[in-house]
């Protein structure tokens, strides 16, 4: 699978790209939020980040027919609670990303999650 990887952070855009490598999956890092230039069904968006977590911008996603992925820190709970209302599809805290990444990758649309 293809997965856009929104991120602005190297630390964080090389652990997830490695990550995603890792588990058979083909990545594409993007510091802003521009469409990807291929074909992805996932992307993970740093909600801290203000233009990933802009609701235009995860319509066009969705519009695209790409699963969406937000994640931001366990105590940002307004960045989190921003990602919900953004109507990112599953909204999730950067320890469950990095521990779970498999998982994550596996999700199809499902009502938003309320991780910490």
């Amino acid at each position: 699978m293809r997965i856009a990887i929104y991120e602005n952070n190297l630390l964080w855009s090389v652990r997830l790209a490695n990550g995603v490598t890792a588990l058979g999956h083909e990545p594409e890092v993007l510091t802003t939020a521009t469409a990807p230039s291929s074909e992805v069904q996932l992307a993970i968006l740093n909600l801290g980040v203000e233009s990933f977590r802009d609701p235009g911008f995860i319509q066009a996603l969705h519009d695209a027919h790409i699963v969406t992925v937000g994640h931001a820190g366990h105590k940002e709970s307004d960045i989190l609670r921003a990602g919900r209302e953004a109507q990112c599809d599953h909204v999730v805290s950067n320890s469950t990303l990095t521990h779970k990444l498999a998982d994550i990758l596996a999700l199809r649309k499902l009502p938003v999650s309320a991780d910490s």
